[in-house]
Parts: structure tokens; sequence; C-alpha cells
């Protein structure tokens, strides 16, 4: 027996026995967030478009191209989650969390959405594991972050891992690197798509990430942040 339906492209069912292995992954995963002091929060799939665009920034590739964003019968712009850390801020603010305590930590295990070309590897819709912690900003909190990722690393058995740790500057250093980039890219505008020359005015360092092919010798040649600091 045929069924003339199918999913949806690019979001797939998973079925037994394949789903084993990911119930083992999630296991370990809130095992390894409950050993770190950190609890999970389940947020809502779809929120208000604009908590996104104000959040990850509307010349980001993730609002720019990737977002499912609607209008649902309420004529209210409405989107599908494309990340979690806007709507677990969202939540934390809208519950006056920070009344409860000097320190939260919390962590996001579900489903995200986005738009985007079919690569190999890559869905539009998947499953993205974080954390994210309230409170003090001090390096220690981000010494911790880094450590629990590479706990839960090596409990799931992946070997020759290496960790790699930058920086995005603070409120002295990025602003002057921004500029720098700015300049780098600038003398190309001739090579940049309309949306390149969008990011270009309002972020330049989505740039760094970008895809477009004719970029990638200048993205190669762009300052380094580590040599602003």
């Amino acid at each position: 027996m045929s069924s003339k339906f199918s999913s949806v492209k690019g979001m797939h069912d998973l079925l037994p026995p394949g789903i084993d292995a990911w119930h083992r992954l999630e296991a370990i995963a809130r095992e390894t967030m409950q050993r770190y002091g950190y609890g999970e929060v389940r947020t809502p799939i779809v929120e208000e478009t604009e908590l996104f665009t104000r959040s990850v920034g509307e010349t980001s590739e993730i609002v720019g191209k990737e977002m499912y964003d609607f209008k649902d019968k309420g004529d209210r712009h409405i989107a599908m989650r494309p990340e979690g850390t806007a709507p677990a801020a969202r939540a934390y603010l809208e519950h006056s969390i920070h009344m409860k305590g000097p320190i939260t930590r919390w962590y996001y295990l579900g489903q995200m959405f986005r738009y985007e070309r079919m690569k190999t590897g890559s869905t539009r819709m998947f499953w993205q594991l974080g954390v994210e912690a309230y409170g003090p900003a001090e390096p220690a909190m981000d010494a911790e972050v880094m450590e629990l990722a590479v706990h839960f690393i090596e409990r799931l058995g992946l070997k020759n891992v290496r960790l790699e740790i930058n920086s995005l500057g603070d409120e002295t250093t990025r602003p002057a690197y921004l500029e720098k980039v700015r300049a780098h890219f600038s003398p190309h505008v001739d090579k940049m798509s309309d949306y390149a020359r969008q990011t270009l005015a309002g972020n330049p360092m989505r740039l760094l990430d970008t895809k477009e092919e004719p970029l990638l010798p200048i993205v190669a040649t762009a300052p380094v942040m580590l040599d602003a600091i």
C-alpha cells in the first residue's frame, strides 16, 4: 500500500530502529547537563518574527535568507524558530527568572527550522542542543560551558577532537575591528550580491561567513580579530 503524501523536502521522519541512537545521544546530553547543574527549558516552536530580527540581526543569513516566517490567521508575523538562544532569553526575561537567583543555567534540545539550500549533510528541520548561562559576565562561565562541551563530546566517544577558542572582542576592540573589516571589503562591492552589500553596511563581520564564491579569496585575507585585541 502506497501513499501519495511524502514528508516536506528537507524534513525527515525518525523511525525505529534508527531512533534508538537518538535516544542514546539525548540521554547522554541530559545526563551531562544535569551533572553541570543545567536545567532543561522547552520553548514554543514558533515565536514572533521580531524576536529573531532584533536578536540575531536583520543582516544575518538566518533572518535574510533562511528563516521560515509567515502571517498567521491573526495577521501576526510569526517565525518557526531557527535557533534556540533568542527564545531562551525571551523566556528568561518574560518570567523574571533574574529575580530568583544570581545565576541561571539552562539547556535546550529541540527542533529548529531554516530554509537552507539543500546541501550534503544539511536539512531544513534539524535538532540543536545548546546551553545558556545567565548572570555574572565572567570568564569562568565561558570556561564552564567549554568544559561541559568537551565532557559531552568525550561521553559520546568521539576521537581526535580539538577545541579552538576565539574572541569577538569587547566594547572597545569590536567597533574598531568592524571598521577594519568594512574597509577590507569595501573596494570589492562590485563582486557582491545585493544581500552582501546590505551586510557590508549593517554588520560587515558577517561577510566572514559568506558562501558567495567571488568573495571567498577576499575573506581569506581579511583582518583577524586577535590582531585587534
